[in-house]
């Protein structure tokens, strides 16, 4: 799955993989961390154009449905590069991780309002409720 939370604790993993890795190696990690955040930003720009489009083309259930299928199989992959301590691997990951997640977040963030959106007070609390809980899980998540 590539929602936020989940992407959150598998930067988290990944760093300190990245820092374990280059302890077995007694090497220093800046660079490596530095390439990770890059790996991270990169598919946002290039391909959340991409899913918008999609969001307003194909039917949102569907489209959500199959990239968390698709998420969980990059999971895995997460899962083999931290056993294999393989970095290449880990770039991979993130980087798929990513685009599927630049390309699920337009229809993710629209499918709320479509769900509550004959009463105006229930969005309100619908969007305050992921806010929050969005606010709580990263200080969680960086403490």
């Amino acid at each position: 799955h590539h929602c936020w939370r989940n992407r959150w604790f598998t930067y988290v993993a990944s760093i300190s993989a990245i820092e374990q890795i280059h302890a077995s190696q007694n090497t220093i990690s800046r660079t490596s961390i530095s390439i990770l955040v890059a790996l991270r930003l990169l598919p946002n720009a290039l391909f959340s154009n991409i899913g918008g489009v999609l969001a307003d083309t194909r039917d949102r259930r569907l489209l959500l449905l199959r990239l968390d299928l698709l998420g969980s199989l990059v999971a895995t992959l997460f899962l083999l590069s931290y056993s294999l301590s393989s970095l290449p691997l880990l770039y991979l990951s993130t980087v798929l991780q990513m685009t599927v997640a630049a390309i699920y977040e337009p229809s993710h963030s629209s499918i709320t309002p479509m769900i509550v959106m004959d009463e105006p007070e229930a969005l309100k609390k619908a969007m305050t409720l992921g806010g929050l809980s969005w606010s709580v899980m990263t200080s969680l998540g960086s403490g």
